[in-house]
């Protein structure tokens, strides 16, 4: 027994991501900094009266913010060479390469 919606077609995830109804009302918005085929990505739910949405951006890859923590840890320049050198700190990786493979 086959079942139908009694309002509208099942879509699929292709065509609800590309669906303009969506776009028009901030449910899908930009992503940035985004690389590859991910350009957008479903917007938060929670909306603070008063304040203005932030826009979407990609997570941080690993390692991305390493030095900028360290220096706001303490650590000097030289420091934070000696550890990216003894393997202590990995170096960051590229968010470029890393979406893309």
């Amino acid at each position: 027994m086959a079942f139908t919606s009694p309002s509208a077609p099942c879509e699929g995830p292709q065509e609800v991501i590309n669906d303009p109804q969506l776009r028009l009302n901030d449910i899908v918005v930009p992503l940035d900094g985004a690389g590859g085929k991910l350009d957008t990505t479903i917007s938060s739910p929670i909306q603070v009266h008063g304040i203005t949405k932030v826009p979407a951006r990609r997570a941080p890859a690993l390692g991305e913010h390493n030095e900028e923590v360290l220096k706001q840890l303490g650590f000097n320049a030289s420091e934070i060479d000696v550890l990216y050198a003894s393997g202590a700190v990995p170096a960051k990786k590229d968010p470029a390469r890393a979406a893309a493979g």
